[in-house]
């Protein structure tokens, strides 16, 4: 189990390697005296299935509260931010230049730190002399519309359904945005729309929303609103199969045979799914979303993602194979904790190998 363990952990060593878009440089800067000294370090998400974060800058605060910083990127980059109370985040474009507005600084109480359902407070960064049809400005103003309405109306969509409003404000917010011709934005538009239509109409005509806005059409990867209702659609995918009539084949076929051809093969048979990439996509969620549960044992799980992993023709299919094992490796029972520092009662810094052999209890 162990060796098998490795061997997995090591295919990444071993990915092929392709062209990728040349990344441009974009730039950052701005002033904010409340954190002078300080320093933020700026994430991506690697996928949109497991969420794992990869650092894509640091912004370091000078002693009068100027920054600046470069980094490179290829495509339209969804970055975020913790810290103090806040979750920040705003949509980088490859050779972009940003003043950013930082919150006004605040930080974190000795009751928030101790309080396990402390949520930060989300917000778009501002952006100093935004245009009106510049991605970060259509985002967020389309937001502050289509989250006031759902904010308002959220009880009432789901008691009343079709029968509130929520047709009239779909066609008026859409009049509203359709003449900015920036795709990202148009495609980001349309499957928050599509989600809004999803809970309106109860889930009803789910499978026809999947024909019309995925079993064809690109996967937006990088495009939050794409994949939340992805995500939304898939949830606990494998496990609401099991109990469907076509349960045990899926059972057999990852508890048994451990063959993504097999797996292939079935979820293929739903016509929705016609489509390979959508298709293994739609796999992938399933199998990450399985091991959280106790429906499908752990080790033939990996087993298939393995199959996966090697046999798969989509790169971005690898990172999240490869980000599920990860996942699923280090929360797996009997398996070594990763490292880390927590100061005691006192202030002294202690790590985990401070108590080898001992038994070790958080607060």
């Amino acid at each position: 189990m162990a060796g098998y363990v490795k061997t997995f952990l090591l295919c990444v060593c071993c990915m092929i390697c392709l062209s990728t878009p040349k990344a441009l440089a974009t730039r950052v800067f701005g002033t904010a005296k409340e954190y002078a000294g300080s320093e933020i370090i700026f994430y991506h998400y690697q996928e949109r299935i497991t969420y794992m974060k990869e650092e894509v800058f640091r912004l370091k605060v000078d002693e009068n509260g100027n920054f600046e910083a470069n980094f490179g990127i290829d495509r339209i980059t969804y970055i975020f931010a913790e810290f103090g109370v806040y979750y920040v985040y705003f949509y980088a474009e490859p050779d972009g230049n940003y003043e950013l507005i930082l919150p006004e600084y605040d930080e974190r109480t000795e009751g928030d730190l101790l309080n396990p359902y402390f949520e930060p407070t989300e917000m778009q960064l501002g952006i100093k002399n935004m245009k009106n049809t510049d991605l970060n400005y259509l985002i967020m103003d389309f937001d502050y519309y289509y989250n006031r309405y759902y904010d308002l109306r959220l009880e009432e969509l789901y008691a009343k359904g079709l029968k509130t409003d929520v047709d009239t404000f779909i066609n008026n917010i859409n009049e509203k945005y359709k003449k900015y011709d920036n795709p990202y934005f148009q495609q980001y538009r349309r499957y928050r729309i599509a989600a809004l239509k999803n809970m309106a109409t109860k889930q009803e005509y789910e499978s026809a929303l999947v024909y019309s806005y995925y079993s064809n059409k690109e996967i937006l990867y990088d495009n939050p609103a794409y994949m939340d209702l992805f995500n939304s659609i898939y949830h606990n995918y494998f496990d609401n199969y099991l109990v469907s009539a076509g349960g045990a084949d899926l059972y057999r076929v990852i508890t048994y045979g451990h063959s993504i051809s097999l797996l292939h093969r079935l979820i293929g048979s739903n016509p929705k799914h016609k489509k390979k990439q959508f298709r293994e996509l739609v796999i992938l969620k399933g199998l990450n979303d399985a091991f959280a549960n106790d429906n499908l044992q752990w080790l033939p799980l990996l087993l298939t993602l393995d199959s996966l992993y090697i046999t798969t023709e989509y790169p971005i299919h690898q990172q999240i194979a490869q980000n599920i094992a990860d996942n699923s490796l280090t929360m797996a029972k009997g398996t070594v904790a990763l490292p880390f520092e927590l100061p005691d009662s006192m202030g002294n810094m202690m790590s985990l190998a401070d108590f080898r052999g001992k038994y070790l209890y958080l607060q």
